[in-house]
């Protein structure tokens, strides 16, 4: 079925900021065990605040759409059945595996970027018109599977697997949401086909999802400048 000329749209805008943020990534930093324990953390608090948006999202947003979100997040929250388990769960596999004490994880606290990233997307998600938070959501996960599906998510578990001696149980945490994204990513496409019936309302997706991806920009430079100040 050939993409409607608004999914071409975002896969654009997604496209344009893997370009624009090709240099801030945090997979151009040497890994350490330090650096690779800071970045666990941030991506484990990243998760949470993605749990915080869709809750937020869910409830601004009409009952087919909580339906949607609902099963969306039952499979982040509590079961996702592709590997067996919820998803911040493995976010702290991973960060035990590279020594972090069960504690220390549930009192990580985020950088001053990623803190301000988190602010700005939960913004979006309480205050916004639905259609635009559920856009500044879901483009995250549609600028996920679009890495994936240029071989960055394997090329990015390869690395912490031979640099840090992780196995691929311990980064299942990448391969779970690499084949979650794309499914959430086109469970959202047919919303906003739906939904956005008007220029205006089609104006606002477009907004959001690149109000979000410059969030997101803030979030990775962050990351990179923090990863690299560590040994």
């Amino acid at each position: 079925m050939a993409r409607s000329e608004l999914q071409q749209k975002l896969d654009q805008i997604c496209r344009e900021h893997i370009e624009e943020s090709r240099q801030m990534r945090v997979r151009d930093v040497s890994l350490t065990p330090a650096r690779g324990r800071l970045i666990a953390l941030q991506r484990a608090l990243f998760n949470k605040n993605r749990r915080d948006c869709w809750g937020a999202v869910q409830c601004s947003a009409p009952i087919e759409v909580k339906r949607v979100i609902w099963a969306h997040e039952e499979e982040e929250l509590i079961r996702d059945p592709r590997c067996g388990s919820d998803h911040y769960s493995l976010h702290v596999r991973r960060c035990m595996a590279l020594g972090l004490t069960r504690e220390e994880i549930e009192k990580a606290q985020p950088l001053a970027s990623s803190r301000a990233a988190f602010y700005a997307w939960l913004y979006v998600a309480r205050t916004k018109l639905w259609l635009q938070a559920l856009s500044s959501s879901s483009i995250l996960e549609r600028d996920a599977n679009m890495m994936s599906a240029m071989g960055e998510v394997k090329r990015q578990t390869e690395r912490w697997k031979k640099e840090l001696g992780l196995t691929e149980k311990d980064m299942e945490v990448s391969t779970a949401n690499e084949n979650a994204d794309g499914d959430h990513s086109d469970m959202m496409a047919e919303i906003f086909d739906r939904y956005a019936t008007t220029p205006e309302l089609e104006a606002l997706v477009v907004q959001g999802a690149r109000e979000s991806l410059e969030i997101n920009r803030v979030f990775i430079a962050g990351l990179a400048e923090a990863a690299k100040q560590i040994e």
